[in-house]
Parts: structure tokens; sequence; C-alpha cells
């Protein structure tokens, strides 16, 4: 697709043919390019072609992106902003850049060549899919995302934080054999704060997925591409564009005003949240977006790890292969809910049972007032402490009125035992109701008095910090609750706790703790990151090692606190291969491995340096044994 053009309509059924311009290398002669010879055209677009390339000494395809001979300055410069960015990625899905160089004075970008098909091929087959595939599509693009929306990099002599993709579509998302999803085409990418001026006038993208203030020409953040994103899982739910209008000015009017239909409107069993996430996404105003494309994959993952167990590389692996069937467009019309009717008859039976227990209730509640009309009166019984003739009396009286038995010497004689037992258990309960005092316990000042002439300080700090050291980890815990709110608000308190609860092994208080404090120190950063390791989020994990080594270190050494960093991106880069024993996986957790090995040339005693060798000799045995 042009960068100067729009795509306003559906793709045909046809794949588009080829043209092959003049001046351009020749693919009837073999010509040579990059480091291959060119065999075929891939795709062609109005900036550049993409070329198949044959790399004989390495018997492997490439693909080779060419800027046109008659392409403007200003798209040659769009062109080499492209690779340096690229040249700046790597992830595991983001294409590859393997050369950049010049044929004939036209730079090229030469990168791996993705066997696949492309997302938007995928739903011109298939139409929508469901919502397992949805969720595992989405966490994989939004990986790459996370990744770029924080990655730090140098162009052009300054500093960035930073890629914006600008055009996201499922046009750029290619889902290969493996199960892995590569995204692609940065070529109107720009860093996070450089200018987003449009070229000569013109809107650079594709409308469809363009959110409403870059169409309004509006400073741009993440927040676009995290629009971008929600029109593609729309589409991928629905197997069809949230903005199909084929008119190009009642289409910008749409797009504007953000006017789509809503996933409730379609007959399609979409989860709740899942619909709530995308509605999120395509918000027109961008603050009501996610803020960050780290809580838009954790939010992702939840819901995905709600409806399987599988990894999404697992699920695109598998349908990968099926067989696609006919093409599916869910129809316009809600489904009708089953929890309704399910709970029609749940309801009556918990009104049946209400009822039961109500008259169960008032019957015993009257049983109860018709026994106390015989009781002896506690007031004679709190006076005397003993029961009277009369009382006696007046008991047998109201059983007669009753309709009870006649008062006789035996009934009498019942009586009095029945009224002894009632006044020893009278006289209980009026012990049970005679008030006591409330003790106060003094634990607290009897455990901070010992501490403080144990320390000879009054300071609690102070002797949390001690009992810390001295390895009394519940007694340091305890002690931070009778911290006056002031101190325990302050980093330094809080940081003591987060370890505190660390060394504990109290996993779900320390979630809920780094949940609901914002640190900006490298520790806090680093417990996060271990935390989001156990959950098995691999891409938070790594973004969260990165904040970890650039924020202050206030409280710790740099020295271990890198050697920890550099041990948990080795233990990310071992799962992923874990997960994709591939070459390219291998050769990343083995360099991430080494890197925490050079920490440790003059210390090969070390924990984490025996753990580097027993590591890569782990992977690289795998490796091996794939390949045979």
């Amino acid at each position: 697709m042009s960068e100067d053009s729009f795509e306003l309509t559906p793709f045909s059924d046809e794949e588009p043919a080829f043209i092959h311009p003049p001046a351009l290398p020749d693919v009837a002669n073999n010509e040579p390019l990059g480091s291959g010879i060119v065999t075929r055209v891939l795709g062609q677009g109005g900036m550049a072609n993409v070329y198949e390339i044959w790399v004989p000494q390495l018997e492997v395809y490439r693909a080779v992106k060419i800027i046109k001979p008659e392409s403007t300055k200003d798209a040659k410069e769009r062109f080499q902003t492209e690779i340096r960015i690229l040249a700046k990625l790597t992830h595991p899905n983001i294409v590859d850049i393997h050369n950049v160089g010049e044929w004939k004075g036209m730079p090229y970008i030469e990168m791996e060549k993705i066997e696949g098909v492309t997302l938007d091929q995928v739903i011109r087959v298939r139409g929508a899919l469901s919502p397992k595939v949805c969720t595992s599509i989405g966490i994989l693009i939004c990986r790459a995302l996370a990744f770029a929306h924080a990655h730090e990099y140098i162009i052009y002599g300054k500093t960035y934080k930073g890629i914006i993709h600008r055009d996201l579509k499922p046009g750029n998302a290619m889902i290969c054999p493996n199960g892995i999803l590569k995204l692609m085409d940065f070529g109107i990418a720009r860093p996070a704060d450089a200018s987003f001026h449009t070229i000569d006038g013109a809107i650079v993208g594709t409308i469809q997925y363009m959110s409403p203030e870059l169409l309004n020409g509006d400073p741009l953040d993440f927040r676009t591409d995290i629009y971008a994103f929600g029109a593609t899982l729309y589409e991928v739910l629905t197997g069809m564009n949230a903005f199909p209008e084929p008119n190009f000015s009642k289409l910008v009017t749409m797009k504007q005003k953000n006017q789509y239909r809503p996933l409730n409107e379609f007959k399609v069993a979409i989860p709740l949240r899942l619909r709530r996430l995308i509605h999120k996404c395509m918000q027109e105003d961008r603050k009501k977006r996610f803020d960050s494309t780290e809580k838009l994959l954790y939010e992702l993952e939840k819901i995905h790890r709600q409806m399987t167990h599988e990894l999404p590389e697992q699920i695109l692996k598998r349908f990968y292969i099926e067989d696609p069937g006919e093409r599916y467009i869910p129809t316009l019309g809600r489904l009708i809910p089953w929890r309704p009717f399910v709970g029609i008859p749940l309801s009556i039976l918990l009104l049946s049972a209400g009822l039961y227990w109500g008259i169960f209730f008032i019957k015993n509640k009257i049983d109860d007032f018709q026994k106390s009309l015989t009781t002896v009166p506690v007031e004679s019984v709190k006076s005397t402490g003993k029961v009277t003739p009369d009382e006696v009396n007046r008991a047998e009286n109201s059983e007669t009125a009753r309709g009870a038995l006649p008062p006789t010497k035996k009934n009498v004689t019942q009586k009095k035992q029945k009224s002894g037992t009632a006044s020893s258990k009278s006289d209980k309960t009026v012990a049970m109701q005679t008030p006591m005092k409330k003790k106060i316990s003094t634990k607290p000042a009897t455990l901070i008095e010992r501490l403080s002439k144990q320390y000879g300080t009054s300071d609690i700090m102070d002797m949390l910090e001690r009992e810390y050291a001295a390895g009394r980890l519940s007694t340091a815990l305890k002690l931070y609750s009778y911290l006056p709110s002031s101190t325990a608000g302050t980093d330094r308190a809080k940081i003591y706790k987060m370890r505190i609860l660390q060394k504990l092994g109290k996993t779900k208080e320390l979630s809920k703790f780094l949940a609901s404090n914002t640190i900006n120190d490298g520790e806090f950063f680093l417990a996060r990151a271990k935390l989001a390791y156990k959950r098995g989020e691999t891409v938070k994990t790594r973004i969260l090692l990165q904040k970890s080594l650039n924020a202050p270190k206030q409280f710790s050494d740099y020295n271990t606190l890198k050697q920890q960093v550099y041990y948990y991106q080795a233990l990310c880069a071992s799962r992923n291969f874990d997960r994709n024993p591939t070459e390219q996986y291998y050769l990343k957790a083995l360099e991430e491995w080494r890197n925490l090995g050079s920490l440790f040339t003059n210390n090969k005693s070390h924990r984490l340096f025996q753990e580097y060798r027993k590591e890569t000799r782990r992977i690289g045995e795998k490796y091996r044994a794939m390949q045979r």
C-alpha cells in the first residue's frame, strides 16, 4: 500500500498482479541484490518494492526492501529513517534486519524472509476468528508494540525513547507456521518525541485504522498505536472493518466522530472483558484508552488465561494448519443470554428455601415465647439468689391457664427441681452478663520497650532495620505496622517492607503491596520484574528489568542489582527458547547468558556464574538435539 494513498476498499479475492517497474532489479536474470540474487517480487508499495533473494552461502531466502527510483526526496528520507529504526529493534515478534546498503544509488534493507500469511489474508479467507485466536494474535502484536514503545536508542545523533508504529493494521502482521507472529512495516514509524508533521500536507497511513488525533493533526503518543490495535482486533473478531465506508469524505467524518458498530451488536460469543478492552482501545478521547501498552498487554494476558492455559504460539500453530472451512461473518443482532433463564428457576428455588426457613424461624420464636412464660423472673434470682414458692405458683398457674396438668404435689416438686436448675442457669447467665473490663494488650509496648533498651534507641525504623539485618523478619514486619504513617509512607520504609515480604515468601501480600505502591527505585522495579516472571509475563518482565537499570538505586548496590537484572534477562531468553527452540531464540538466549557470565570473570565460584555454565550447556544440548 502506498504511504501517500488511502486504503478505502476491501481487498479483492484475487491477489494483485505485480508489474515489474524499470530500473529495478531484474527478476528474470537473477540479478545480484544485497547478499544474494533476486528470485521473485514479494510485494509493491508506493515508496518501495520488496524482493525475495536467495543467499547461496547460507542456503536461505531473505527479503530485500528497496526504494523506487522515482521516489521523492522526502520519501527517501523516510526510508532512511525506517532503516535506522528497524536496525535498533530486535524482538521475536518484529522482523529482523540482517543488512543495509545501496543498489545503484538506491538504499535497501535486507531482512528475514517470513514464511506465512498476513492477518488480513487470514481474515479474507476465514472471516471472523475465535476469541482464543484473537487474544493470541493480540498478545503477540502487543508484545512487539510494548517493546517498541519502551525501546531506548540513538538516531541521527539524538537519544530517543519509544517508537510509534503509526500504521498498525492486519496487513502488517504475519502469522508463521510455527505460531510466531511478526509485526512488519515500520516505514512511517517515528520516535515517540519526534515531530509528526505530515509530508507535503499529506496524511500517511491507512485511514480505517487511524486514530482521530492522527487525522486531526494533533500531537501523537503511544495511544495512537493502541487505537489501531483495537481496530485490528475488532476486525479479527467480526471479519469486517470497523469503518467499512467506501466514500472518502463520509469515512473521514465517521473516523473523526468514531462512529462504529459496537461488538455487542453482533451475534457472536465474545467475552465481556474482551469486548470492553477493544472498546476502550477505540475510545475517541485518547485519555480514556489504556495509557500504556504494558497495561494493555497485562489485561489481555489475563483474559487469555481465563479462556485457555495454552500459549498464544501453540494456539496459532494449530490454527495455521487447521482446515479454514467456510468464511464466517457474524450477523447483526444480540445473542440471547442464557444466564437469565438459568437464573429464573434458581431464583424460585432460593425464594422457596427462604420462605421455608422464614416460617421455621417464626415458629421457633413463638415456641420460645411460650416457654418464656414459665421461666422464673431473673430479677428475683438477682436479688435473693433463690426461687420463692410464689414464683413457682405463678409459673404453675400460667401453665394451668394454658391447659397444663393441675398443680399436684408431684408436679410442684418437679417444678421446684426445674426451678432450681433454672436458678443455677440464671446465676450463670447473670454472671455472664456482668460487664468485664476489656483487657488491653501490652505486647506492642513491651516489644518496643525491649528493643529500645536492647538497641539504645527509640526510633522504630532503626529497630526494624536492625531486626531485619539479624534475620528476625517476622519481628521486623510487626515493627512496620507500628511505624507512624509519616515514616511508613517513605521510600525507605516501603523498600524494607518489600524486602521482608520477599524473604518471607508472602507472594500474595507482596503482589498487593507492589500494585498499590509506586517507587522510582531500581530495587522496586526489580521486585516487580521478578513477580512478573513468576506469572509467566516475559515481555513485562523485560520492560521492568530495563526500568530497574535506568531508575535510581537509593538503598541497594548497583553491581548487585545489575547481576540480578542480567540473570532474569537470561531466564526470560531461556524461557523464549524453550517455548520456541529455533536458532534465533537459541542465539538470543546464549547472548544473554554470556552477558551474565561476563560479570563474574574474576569470581567464577559465584552461584550465578555456575548457573550461567549450567544453562548454556543445557540450551546448547537441546538445540543440537533439535538439529539432528
